[in-house]
């Protein structure tokens, strides 16, 4: 396929009948104005994506999903340098939240008091976010830190990739002394 070629077809099912395709071949449905982009694993996968005076344009989040997708899931020495990444953090004062906005998920982290006045327990958080991980998947993607106090997480949900977010939520908290 050369380069800024495209594919159009009248019906999807036109396009699976297609053969000997190259990995990112990009194809138009004309029934339903669907664009789909193929890859060896999954084969041809719808995108949002829509024609500009540009060309044609896809958003940014919707492009990672699609490259995760064909990523392998961590192995265990992959999810040992992300509990490390988090060691870094467990010493922070602050409230965490992990949200996943596309499955709906909120989980506020934040150091505990423990029985003894004024000490915190840090040395579960690493522990309590991958707890929660495990809950939702058993497939980490990426782990990547973002900026100063957020980390991008992406994982398989119902067979589907979506990313998570730790970041800092010290600014979405309200305190009451009282």
């Amino acid at each position: 396929m050369g380069e800024n070629k495209m594919i159009t077809v009248p019906t999807k099912s036109a396009l699976e009948a297609l053969v000997n395709h190259e990995k990112g071949e990009v194809a138009l449905c004309e029934e339903d104005q669907t664009y789909y982009v193929y890859n060896e694993v999954e084969g041809w996968m719808p995108i949002p994506a829509k024609m500009t005076a540009e060309g044609l344009t896809i958003d940014l989040y919707s492009l990672n999903k699609q490259i995760v997708a064909q990523l392998p899931p961590f192995d265990e020495q992959r999810i040992k340098d992300a509990k490390e990444t988090l060691e870094n953090w467990k010493k922070r004062d602050r409230p965490y939240l992990l949200y996943g906005r596309e499955i709906s998920y909120f989980t506020l982290f934040s150091p505990v008091y423990s029985v003894a006045e004024d000490e915190k327990d840090y040395d579960s958080f690493v522990e309590n976010v991958f707890a929660c991980l495990a809950d939702l998947t058993d497939e980490i993607y990426s782990f990547d830190v973002v900026g100063e106090d957020a980390i991008e997480i992406w994982i398989k949900y119902n067979d589907e990739a979506t990313a998570l977010y730790l970041f800092d939520y010290s600014e979405g908290l309200v305190y009451y002394y009282g």
